[in-house]
């Protein structure tokens, strides 16, 4: 089957399947059951929750690995333009047809039972990841993590938690401590459970937690810590320093994402794995995660192009660094687009009080949020945002009217990230 034909019939797939069933694993044990559990059959388990910066920090790990020879898988989400991008087998992107294999195998062995789309691809990830040799799994939480699919794995060596901030409250919680409790589901005594950077009220209830739940792990600002200097960013746990001069990474946040990794780094030399500090800073250095704060082309007339999947508060804030950054040097232009899963107001409320040229695009899709509702609340909230019905109509006009210092950026949700890279060469230069 052509490459094309092959994606977008798996693409359509999704739609077969419910969203939301229950929170629940029985349906879930059920097809591993009948599939040979391959969940029990995987290599070393890294697991990794939180509400922004998961897949971040995967890729800094992901990529530290892969510079020390070791093969891993990784099972991640969303992807951006094709579904295979959420399977690495041994540092491979899965194939087509070893894809649309494990789907039917997995399809039937669900055949009486329902799953949600994501449960599905948790368990083509567990089956595929089993048949395959690997030094480790690294293994992203789609949702949460006390109730989400991937939480159905037992005794991780390591476990992950990354910025907490609000997103999905109708199913987390409604506080910021409800949603660190659902996160905190990952956590597990087989593991040493690592805590990114986060306010200091979020740090302190996962200490409290360990300390209930007899967890051994390691805490940002207690046990480790990163600070900005001079040549780059120095990372410091006891008498450790590493310091590493530039981060493949754009952006602020990512100091607190790749610190993260590096603690997990560290703690797989203590249990005996042959990691090396330079070998570290290289990969630091050269880590790629697209759709993250990421330049994917420019105009004609030299104005850069750039995405960045932000899509809730946590994302806005962090993003709105980097802006800040920018528009002291440059003429900024942001174009937004919401999936309607998501809290406008929240997102919105980062953007009040600058100076940035803001767009609502009209999305064919009806998964998004429309430009005349975006407008409508942002308006409520005293942020002027016009109006794009025609990508390229807007794009053409920007091209002749801005210099080549400007920077125009589209955000608001991974899937918009997605269609605009896909688009990237019909509408660009």
């Amino acid at each position: 089957m052509h490459h094309n034909s092959v994606c977008s019939t798996l693409e359509d797939k999704v739609f077969a399947y419910p969203r939301f069933l229950d929170l629940t694993f029985d349906r879930l044990f059920s097809v591993l059951h009948n599939l040979g559990n391959p969940h029990l059959k995987l290599p070393p388990l890294i697991h990794v929750a939180g509400t922004n910066g998961k897949g971040s920090t995967i890729a800094f790990l992901y990529t530290i690995l892969k510079a020390h020879g070791f093969k891993v898988h990784v099972f991640t989400s969303p992807h951006l333009v094709k579904l295979n991008e959420r399977f690495v087998l041994a540092n491979q992107e899965i194939d087509d047809n070893y894809l649309v294999d494990f789907i039917q195998l997995c399809e039937k062995a669900a055949s009486n039972i329902s799953l949600t789309w994501f449960e599905l691809l948790t368990c083509v990830a567990f089956l595929s990841f089993s048949q395959t040799k690997a030094d480790f799994c690294l293994i992203e939480t789609g949702l949460g993590g006390l109730h989400d699919a991937t939480n159905i794995i037992e005794n991780p060596i390591l476990s992950l938690i990354t910025s907490i901030s609000y997103d999905h409250q109708d199913i987390l919680g409604k506080t910021l401590k409800e949603i660190a409790f659902q996160k905190a589901g990952i956590l597990k005594k087989s593991s040493v459970n690592l805590i990114g950077q986060n306010t200091p009220e979020i740090l302190d209830f996962y200490q409290n937690y360990m300390i209930d739940n007899a967890l051994e792990g390691k805490i940002f600002d207690r046990d480790y810590s990163f600070k900005q200097i001079d040549k780059g960013f120095s990372f410091q746990s006891n008498n450790l320093e590493i310091i590493i001069p530039t981060l493949g990474l754009r952006g602020q946040h990512q100091l607190a994402n790749a610190s993260l990794a590096i603690m997990a780094s560290i703690v797989l030399k203590e249990k005996s794995y042959d990691i090396q500090q330079d070998i570290i800073v290289d990969a630091i250095k050269n880590t790629q995660w697209p759709g993250r704060l990421q330049q994917i082309s420019s105009l004609k007339s030299d104005a850069e192009i750039w995405v960045d999947g932000a899509h809730n508060q946590g994302g806005a804030q962090v993003l709105l660094k980097t802006l800040d950054e920018w528009s002291k040097e440059c003429d900024l232009h942001i174009v937004l687009c919401l999936s309607k899963t998501k809290d406008p107001v929240l997102f919105l409320e980062s953007f009040k009080h600058k100076n940035f040229n803001l767009y609502a695009y009209q999305n064919p899709s009806d998964d998004f949020i429309s430009s005349a509702a975006l407008i409508n609340i942002s308006s409520k909230m005293g942020i002027k945002i016009k109006e794009i019905q025609d990508l390229d109509a807007f794009l053409e006009n920007l091209n002749n009217n801005l210099d080549r210092n400007a920077k125009i950026v589209f955000t608001g949700s991974l899937y918009f990230v997605g269609q605009i890279i896909r688009m990237e060469k019909s509408i660009f230069r």
